[in-house]
C-alpha cells in the first residue's frame, strides 16, 4: 500500500503541476495579445501619421530639370476654401524658394518673370485630412526650368 500511495501522491502531484503551468501560460498569451492588438482610434491615428509624414518628406525645390515643386497645408475645414488658400500659399512660397537660385541679383525684370513663372503651377496632389489638416503638393512644369531660373535670368 505504501507503493500505491506514493504512487497516487507522485501522479496528484504531476497534475497539478502541469495544471499550474497550463494557466501560467494561458495568462501570458493574454497579456501578450492585449498589448499587441490596438484599437481602431490608434490604427488610425497611426495611418494618419504615416500620410502626414509622407507629404512632410515630399522634396521642395527642383525635383528635376523640368519640374519645381512646394508642399504646402491648409488648416481651413471646408476643402474648397482649404486648396484656394493653399494655392494662394504655395504661389508665395515658391516664389521666396525660386528666388534664392539665381547667382545673381535680379533685375525687376527678372523678379517678374520668376513671379509669373511661380505663379503658373498647380496642386498636383492633395492629402485628406489628418489631424485638421491637409496637405497640398504645387508643382510648376516648363521644358529646362531649372537651367532657365538658374542662368539665363537676368
Amino acid at each position: 500500500m505504501n507503493f500505491i500511495n506514493k504512487l497516487f501522491l507522485i501522479l496528484i502531484s504531476s497534475i497539478l503541476a502541469l495544471s499550474a503551468i497550463n494557466c501560467a501560460n494561458d495568462k501570458k498569451e493574454t497579456t501578450s495579445n492585449t498589448s499587441t492588438s490596438k484599437s481602431v482610434a490608434e490604427e488610425a491615428s497611426s495611418t494618419e501619421t504615416v500620410q502626414e509624414s509622407e507629404y512632410e518628406k515630399y522634396p521642395e525645390g527642383f525635383i528635376n530639370g523640368n519640374t519645381f515643386q512646394v508642399v504646402v497645408s491648409s488648416l481651413k475645414d471646408d476643402k474648397s476654401s482649404a486648396s484656394s488658400e493653399a494655392l494662394s500659399v504655395a504661389k508665395k512660397k515658391s516664389l521666396q524658394i525660386l528666388l534664392t537660385y539665381p547667382k545673381v541679383n535680379l533685375s525687376s525684370e527678372g523678379r517678374k518673370e520668376l513671379k509669373e513663372l511661380s505663379e503658373s503651377g498647380k496642386i498636383t496632389k492633395s492629402s485628406a485630412y489628418s489631424n485638421s489638416r491637409m496637405y497640398f503638393v504645387y508643382q510648376i512644369s516648363k521644358p529646362s526650368l531649372e537651367i532657365y531660373v538658374k542662368k539665363q535670368l537676368k
